[in-house]
């Protein structure tokens, strides 16, 4: 069923032999975010900001690549080395919406694979990926989000301890949009105190976003985040996304009518109006047909039947 968001919580470990090496592997609940929405986000969200890991393989589904690489920039942003491995890029290459890994990886910094978990394609070039980027040493690539954020950002970062096992800007910003994880770990490194000042400051970051854009930080980030995201793919594919639209399936072209701002309402109302019409005019006949004939029953089992306390 694979380890999608929602499948599972706990996480499962095993070690392989590759290229002479021995990998210790640890196979974490499946997430869209670090900004945990479910218990499995929030245990694999603990696991990774603890920071007890040499490299992180990030597995994207292809054919929806906009929302995995919000995560992407996440994983770049704690300092984490992040080995993106694009699965189901033969259902993209179908759909028409494959990006050039070569290009996604100059343009993030990371190193990129194709892969085909159906049938294993692209799993020794992955573990090749994962054992270089390892051995690599080269720091991740900062993400920004603009001037005024990022000094509001930096501003919680400066209050945070010395050793950190993730990148401070990252931990001020997970701060920042509330995420529990980070907080217990600041407060294990530093103590109540100090933990108790960081989180005063993170509301007043959180304060300060709400006035300067609206919206709760969790909101912006994640927008900021897809804009970033949009701007990518754009510049590595700029007609991808007018071939994703163009080979819509029938569900998104359902989807795009029926969940539309404007055209939903009329639509549900018609829906609506369509299932009591057939619930209290169109049944009409039949259920007149059904009483009938439980009647013509009734009256063979009275006259079948002997006279008695059943009859």
């Amino acid at each position: 069923e694979g380890n999608y968001a929602g499948v599972t919580v706990g996480a499962a470990s095993a070690c392989v032999e590759a290229d002479g090496a021995r990998i210790e592997l640890t196979d974490l609940p499946g997430m869209y975010s670090l900004s945990p929405s479910g218990p499995d986000e929030e245990a694999a969200g603990r696991s990774l900001v603890r920071g007890t890991y040499d490299a992180v393989v990030q597995v994207a589904d292809s054919t929806n690549l906009e929302r995995h690489l919000l995560l992407t920039l996440q994983l770049m942003q704690m300092g984490s080395r992040v080995v993106l491995a694009l699965n189901m890029s033969d259902e993209a290459g179908r759909l028409g919406v494959a990006v050039d890994p070569v290009r996604l990886g100059e343009s993030l910094g990371i190193r990129v694979v194709e892969t085909v978990g159906r049938t294993c394609r692209g799993v020794d070039a992955l573990v090749s990926a994962v054992l270089a980027e390892c051995t690599s040493g080269r720091p991740s690539r900062r993400v920004s989000f603009g001037a005024d954020m990022d000094e509001v950002v930096g501003r919680v970062a400066a209050m945070l301890p010395g050793r950190l096992p993730v990148d401070a800007a990252f931990l001020a910003t997970a701060l920042i949009e509330g995420n529990r994880a980070a907080m217990d770990l600041v407060t294990d490194l530093s103590g109540r105190e100090t933990g108790r000042s960081v989180a005063e400051a993170s509301a007043e970051a959180s304060r300060r976003i709400a006035s300067l854009i609206g919206g709760e930080p969790v909101t912006v980030f994640t927008e900021l985040r897809s804009s970033i995201v949009a701007g990518l793919l754009r510049e590595i594919d700029p007609e991808r996304s007018r071939r994703k639209a163009s080979r819509r399936g029938i569900t998104e072209r359902i989807d795009s009518v029926v969940l539309h701002g404007f055209w939903g309402i009329p639509v549900f109302a018609l829906m609506m109006y369509a299932m009591f019409w057939l619930t209290f005019k169109a049944s009409a006949p039949a259920s007149a047909l059904v009483s009938e004939l439980f009647g013509l029953a009734g009256g063979l089992a009275g006259a079948i039947l002997p006279a008695g306390p059943v009859a």
